[in-house]
């Protein structure tokens, strides 16, 4: 869905909170299934860290299949601990092992679409980015997404990765069929009616039943947002949060330590073309500055 902002976005905050280092940590590899690996795919040990740098390990070895058959293959032929990693979003310490990391780059893309049901079938090594322009090229979208859009939609799935918005689900909701490799190296197709348990659970397992490769997603129709943000005193956003939460489609908010200042973000599907505000509220950037100022010596801020 295209989305049209106004005003300081939440995701210019959140970089200037973490000082963009994080960006750094992250695996770039981005290749579609057939094209050739990144070079860090395959191969010996190499240094693992997660965004925050909060979680790492230094594995034995790497494993970048370029299919699913190869990917079979190498789960038949382990003998030792592998755990699939995605984009490292996670706080969490799920992939952090001294055997093998298994990463789903290759494996990318949409692999089949019905416009009747509005259903997709996508590799699950595809990232967020990259998922929106792909399904909008079959007159498809995601109903709802998180403000990350670098994960990889296997991880984040398993991690039950969510939006805002009171009446979605979190991503792993709009799963109604999955194909799961299972530690013997087999392929168990999931859905309503084959492997249904299964499926329940593998939709977000946080990658314990095996590796999910492809999911089929229950999509929408191509829509609009727009998001509208600004500034307001935490007592009085407190006050109106029902209201708010009701009446937007998505709603959430930013409070600041020690002061009275917080950010709320409104999403709400529009008609309007997309457009840009141009630029920043100085009025908005001076407070943010401010805020800074008043936290950034605080331990852990």
């Amino acid at each position: 869905a295209a989305v049209s902002r106004r005003g300081v976005t939440r995701r210019g905050l959140l970089l200037g909170a973490l000082t963009g280092g994080a960006a750094l940590c992250l695996p770039r590899g981005r290749a579609r299934a057939g094209a050739a690996r990144p070079a860090w795919l395959d191969g010996g040990p190499l240094p693992w860290r997660n965004w925050s740098g909060f979680q790492g390990c230094q594995p034995a070895h790497r494993l970048g299949p370029a299919c699913e058959s190869e990917l079979l293959a190498q789960l038949r032929d382990s003998s030792g601990v592998l755990r699939p990693a995605g984009a490292g979003h996670s706080f969490s310490g799920l992939v952090p092992c001294d055997g093998a990391l298994l990463f789903l780059d290759n494996l990318t893309g949409v692999a089949g679409a019905d416009a009747s049901s509005l259903q997709a079938e996508v590799w699950t090594g595809t990232r967020l980015a990259q998922l929106g322009p792909a399904l909008d090229a079959h007159g498809q979208a995601m109903p709802n997404l998180p403000d990350i859009d670098y994960q990889t939609l296997g991880g984040a799935l398993a991690t039950s990765t969510h939006g805002t918005g009171a009446l979605f689900g979190s991503l792993s909701s709009y799963v109604v069929g999955l194909t799961l490799a299972t530690p013997s190296g087999e392929l168990l197709e999931c859905d309503g009616t084959r492997n249904a348990e299964v499926l329940h659970a593998a939709r977000c397992s946080l990658g314990a039943l095996g590796v999910v490769t492809r999911v089929r997603l229950q999509n929408a129709r191509p829509f609009a947002l727009l998001e509208e943000t600004r500034f307001r005193a935490l007592d009085a956003v407190l006050a109106d949060l029902p209201r708010a939460r009701a009446e937007n489609r998505c709603y959430e908010f930013y409070a600041f330590p020690h002061s009275e200042v917080a950010l709320e973000i409104a999403t709400n599907e529009t008609d309007r073309e997309p457009f840009s505000s141009g630029s920043d509220d100085p009025d908005s950037l001076y407070l943010l500055e401010t805020l800074f100022e008043l936290t950034h010596r605080l331990p852990g801020v």
